[in-house]
């Protein structure tokens, strides 16, 4: 089973419905394979939540991405390499001479953030993964977090 993080943002109670359904289903499924699990609620301190938000749905997109990768190259991927890849492929680098290294997401500006999951939208349209996008609760989070700023 793979880790699941579900948010409850307090300025959103309008989504903790959905958010809860979600976060059961998850742990049926969990219960319905017999195996052990763990669960842990934690509070979200200001500093740490404001980097989860903004890379939360990113995340989500590249993580779905991963078991992708690992069956078209045979490879192991994990979402560190997938990031990489996505990062490249946008543009989102520093260039030391010849050399290329990845930027932070945690420096992106909101525009740039858009870039990347536009541009893991559209790797994944074609390799023919459908539907793949934001929930809206994340492009609105988002949004949200880079108008503060």
């Amino acid at each position: 089973m793979t880790r699941k993080t579900f948010f409850f943002d307090k300025k959103r109670p309008e989504d903790y419905g959905e958010k809860t359904r979600d976060m059961l289903l998850v742990i049926q499924s969990a219960i319905d394979l017999e195996k052990d699990c763990l669960v842990i609620l934690e509070r979200f301190s200001e500093g740490r939540s404001k980097s989860y938000r903004q890379l939360r749905g990113f995340h989500r997109l590249v993580d779905i991405m991963v078991d992708y990768f690992s069956d078209w190259t045979g490879d192991i991927w994990d979402r560190d390499g997938v990031k990489d890849i996505i990062k490249i492929r946008s543009g989102f680098v520093r260039k030391f001479g010849d050399i290329k290294v990845t930027k932070s997401c945690k420096d992106a500006t909101l525009k740039e953030m858009n870039i990347l999951i536009a541009e893991v939208i559209k790797f994944a349209d074609e390799f023919g993964i459908e539907n793949l996008h934001l929930h809206g609760y994340e492009e609105r989070e988002l949004i949200e977090f880079y108008s503060n700023k």
